[in-house]
Parts: C-alpha cells; structure tokens; sequence
C-alpha cells in the first residue's frame, strides 16, 4: 500500500476538528503516516470521521487553493499567540529613545521601552564611570564590596582613624598657584599623600581650598570624598597653637615625636626619600602600586559629579561602542607647546607639539597593524586640533574612514590651566576635563605625551588602577619615540635641542647645528668678557692705594693708546706679547683688530 499524503486543505474541511486536533493531523502528515494522521487525540464519533473522508473526497481544486490560504493564515495567528504574545514593532531610534504613539496604554509602552532600549554600550558598562569604585558609606563598602581596590581600601583604613588625638599628621599648606589639574594633583597631592602614608601619618590639608571648586565655597568635596575624618579645626591646629617648632619643616620622618611636620611647596612623589617600607601587598612594585593606589583614593567622586558625569557618558558614547577597536586620543597643546601651537597664557610651553596630520599619521599605522580599529575618541583643550578632522576626512578619497567620538562638554578653553578661562565657568572647565579623562579610558591604544600630568594620570587609571576595558591595553607615551613622532620635552635643553634636529634633514640639521654652537661660543665670550671687566674693576681701587702715582699715570696712558689706535693704524698689527700682556687684552679681540 501506497502512503498517502495529506495537505493544508484537508484540515480546512474539518471545522468539527479543535485547534490541538488539527496540530496533531499536520505533525502526522509530515511523518507520512495517514492513519495517526485520522487519529486525533480525543476520540471522535463515527459519524465524524465518516464527514471527514466525505470532505476530503469531495474537495476540488478551487477548494485546496482557498483552503491553504486560510489555514496559512490561521496557523500564523496560532503561531503569534503562541510563541509572540505581545509582539509589536514600532520604529525606534537609538538616538532620540523615542517611541511612537501607536502603543495603546502606557503600561505597553513602557514594557516597549524598556525591551528596545537596550544599549550594548550601557549594559557593558561603558556608559557608567565605574573606576575609582565606591558605593555606599565608605565603611561598609569595605566590608563587603569586594570590588573596591584593595589599596583604596587600606588608604581609607589609614585615613580614618578611630582616634584622630592620637595620630602624627602631614600637614600640607594649600596653595592657589594657577597650575593645571594634573600638576596640582602631584605637587600638592599625591606628593605628599604618599610621604604621609610612608611615614605613618594622616595626610591632611590647612583649608578644604580646591581651586577647580565650581561650587560658591570654593571647596574639595564640591566634587569628591572627603580626604579624611580628622579635622584642621579641632585636631591639627591645637597641636601648632602648643607646639610652635612643629610649624617648621621637618625631614626626618621618622622622628614621631614631632605631631605634626608642615610642607608648602610642590614636591610629586619621586622627590620624598623612602621614609619606611611597604606593606606586603604593595611589593614587589611598592612605589608604583602606592601610588596608583594614592591617585585612585584621591579621584574618588562623590555621588553627586558621578551621576553628572555618567550623564555626560550616555549623551556621548555611542551604543556600539567597541574599545578593542578604539584609539583614545587626547591631545595637549595650547600652553604646553614651545613655538606654533603655543597660546598667550603667560606660559613658556613645555614641549613641541605635533600637527594633526602627524597624529593621524600614527592613527594609520595602528590601523595597518590592527584592521579593525575604525574609532577614534579625540579631545582636546585646544580647538585647532578638533576642527581639522573635517578636512582630513575629506581629503581621504575611497579609503575607509574614521569615526571620531567627541566630548559633548568639552569647552576646549585654550589652555590647561586656571588662567586661561574664556567665556567658561571654573565648573564647565573642570567637568569638561572630568570626563575627558572618563572618555578616554574607553580604548585599546593610547596615544599619550606622558611628559603632561594629565596624559600621566590617564596612564595610571589604564595600566595600574584597573580602570581600562580591554585586557592589553597599549600605550604610546610620544614623548619615549625614537622616530618622527616623538615628542620633543624642553627639560633638560640639551635634549629638547637634539631631539628637535633629529627630525631634520641632514643638511639642515647641520646648518641648524653650527648656528647654535656659534651662538654659543659668542655668548661664552661675552660672559668672559663680562667677567674679566669685573674682575679688573675689583682690582683697580687695591692698584690705586699701593700705587698712588700710577693712578695718575693710568688715564694719560688710556688717552694716548686711544690717541695711537686711531693715528697709527699699522701698530695695531704690529704688538707684541709684552703689550698684551700689559694691557690685559683679550687674545681673540686682538686677532680681530688684525
């Protein structure tokens, strides 16, 4: 016997049939087993059954076209029930978050909402300003977060203590110098931070002063945690009151028996001696681990600029955001250049600074290592270094073209410090700042000058503090090149001149070369000349009281070798050695006269 097949149209003849029954025959049919496929499961009278075989006998062609019709259309609205119970499409954009009115209740619409928002950049965390890490009240967080940084949590230990009567301070005198962010944080900060750890003190400040404080009062908490429990007020200050000698500087850290030991000036954390060892968990890098840990308590926001900053971070970085193939890019310039790029902020500039191209230049190349690197997060103080990406993208032709990511906050104000504001209040200016540096910890490759503080602080949260998203960061610090991208630093002199002429040609490194070095010597001759008029000078009034009578003698002599210089022209080049010795001249400026 010949299998019978059974189609779509012979379940349409079959009205008496439920909706399980009709599944049932069509599940049988494709296992081409006709009689399961007229055994439902509920057991059906004879007369059905003999209604069934009448209506599939008697089925015409029209009948099985219109029947496949409604039975597609009938196991489509099967299927949406049960597979799709709410399934609605309406069009969504990313950009706006906006969903259109076709939903019916506003409980639709926010179950719509919550399922086409989703965001691969927020749910990755990309979006969040989750490093320095902290939550809640400090105390609990080191209890039971274990996401807290283990070295933020024994600063906070030392930093706290139970009893602030019985503990040794370093004293840090604030001081409003106009230096930029990252300057400030080292000299004054994390500097002597350290040397309060290293010592066993409790580092804290004169005045809760911060000069990038947007707030009325002017302080540190107007945007991070507070330093310490300990107050100036009620704990350091009845200490200077009766102990006036602990005012002074003291340098030997390990005597305890001075209270309090006071400093003033800018010193980063390489100019303090080590005071005692670390602690086991800090070695083997202790200097290093100490002080990315420093920098990670001190950068602890508090609630209210993290949200502001998250904010920032959702409105700027884009949903398909992929750090592994992403360079970060944050250029300084401004006041940090010597010569072209360099601003009028009363500045002498620090460093040479690159055009755009040369920094694209090396973007390029990272791609020709790394193809897939197509996003480059670019910010910059100094707005002449973000306008010319229009230009460059341009003049690309058919190449494959970069995506660029700005800081939508950047004021780019033209300088790095305070004193170059413009039209921006100090709170734009330091949030602008803030979350450049959040943005640009979303990368694989770095492309740093780590001579700036500030490109140094990117350095620490990426390769020391955890705070990077991908596993191997790598960082170009163009300052350490050897090659045509390296950025020239001013100190010592001696390196940022021949740092400068390797990047000329040879003949005009040469050229450049003799210049500088008769340049020298002319300047070394004057110097000695200077100091031989000096010295001569000094020795006139000792000549004067030994011998009066040559006193009398010296101006007719120094009138008559005038007199001989300007009537007797063929002397000059006729003087022996016991008339420059007489007369004490200089034997270059005798070579001259010849």
């Amino acid at each position: 016997m010949q299998p019978t097949s059974l189609f779509l149209s012979d379940i349409s003849c079959m009205p008496f049939l439920s909706i399980s029954n009709k599944i049932d025959i069509l599940h049988a049919s494709w296992r081409k087993d006709k009689k399961s496929a007229m055994m439902p499961r509920k057991r059906q009278s004879a007369s059905d059954l003999v209604g069934s075989r009448l209506c599939i006998r008697k089925k015409s062609f029209r009948q099985k076209i219109m029947a496949m019709l409604i039975c597609s259309l009938l196991l489509l609205g099967i299927a949406s029930r049960l597979l799709i119970p709410h399934a609605q499409t309406p069009p969504f954009s990313f950009k706006s978050m906006t969903i259109f009115s076709n939903t019916p209740t506003n409980e639709s619409a926010s179950r719509i909402n919550e399922q086409y928002m989703k965001c691969k950049a927020r749910d990755l965390g990309y979006q969040s300003m989750d490093c320095p890490r902290w939550e809640g009240s400090a105390d609990n967080s080191l209890v039971s977060n274990e996401l807290v940084d283990y070295r933020v949590r024994y600063l906070w230990k030392k930093q706290h203590p139970s009893d602030c009567s019985k503990v040794n301070y370093q004293l840090q005198k604030v001081v409003d110098n106009g230096l930029g962010f990252g300057a400030m944080m080292h000299g004054y900060y994390l500097g002597p931070f350290m040397a309060a750890i290293r010592s066993d003190r409790v580092f804290i400040r004169d005045k809760d002063f911060f000069t990038y404080s947007g707030c009325n009062n002017k302080t540190w908490s107007c945007y991070f945690e507070p330093i310490t429990n300990c107050s100036y007020e009620t704990d350091v200050l009845p200490i200077l009151e009766s102990h006036p000698n602990a005012q002074k500087e003291w340098n030997d850290w390990k005597n305890d028996t001075h209270r309090v030991v006071q400093t003033d000036n800018w010193k980063p954390s390489g100019h303090y001696p080590p005071y005692r060892g670390f602690d086991d968990f800090f070695n083997p890098h202790g200097h290093e681990e100490l002080e990315v840990g420093a920098f990670l308590y001190l950068m602890r926001l508090n609630t209210r600029t993290q949200q502001e900053v998250e904010q920032t971070l959702r409105e700027t970085i884009p949903c398909d955001l992929d750090p592994r193939r992403t360079i970060s890019l944050p250029i300084r310039a401004s006041d940090k250049c010597i010569g072209e790029y360099h601003l009028e902020s009363g500045l002498p500039g620090e460093s040479s600074c690159p055009d755009f191209n040369t920094y694209m230049e090396l973007c390029e190349i990272i791609r020709e290592n790394d193809p897939m690197v197509d996003t480059i997060i670019l910010t910059s103080e100094d707005a002449r270094f973000i306008e010319p990406r229009h230009a460059y993208t341009t003049t690309r032709g058919n190449r494959k073209p970069w995506r660029f990511i700005l800081n939508s906050r950047d004021v780019m104000q033209g300088g790095g410090t305070m004193k170059v504001i413009t039209n921006n209040t100090v709170h734009e200016v330091f949030m602008s700042f803030f979350t450049t540096m959040q943005m640009q910890l979303r990368g694989r490759y770095f492309i740093l000058n780590c001579s700036s503080k500030f490109h140094t602080m990117i350095r620490y949260l990426v390769m020391g503090g955890g705070c990077g998203f991908v596993q191997k960061p790598i960082i170009i610090c163009m300052d350490e090149q050897a090659s045509q991208f390296q950025i020239c630093t001013k100190h010592p002199q001696q390196k940022y001149e021949r740092c400068m002429d390797a990047k000329l040609p040879e003949d005009e490194r040469i050229r450049v070369q003799n210049e500088r070095e008769a340049k020298k010597l002319e300047e070394q001759q004057r110097k000695d000349d200077d100091q031989k008029k000096k010295q001569q000078q000094k020795d006139q009034p000792a000549a004067k009281e030994s011998n009066p009578a040559a006193s009398l003698e010296e101006p007719v002599k120094r009138v008559n070798t005038a007199s001989d210089s300007t009537t007797h022209e063929v002397k000059k080049t006729t003087l022996g050695e016991h008339v420059k010795r007489r007369l004490s001249l200089d034997l270059k400026m005798i070579d001259t006269l010849r």
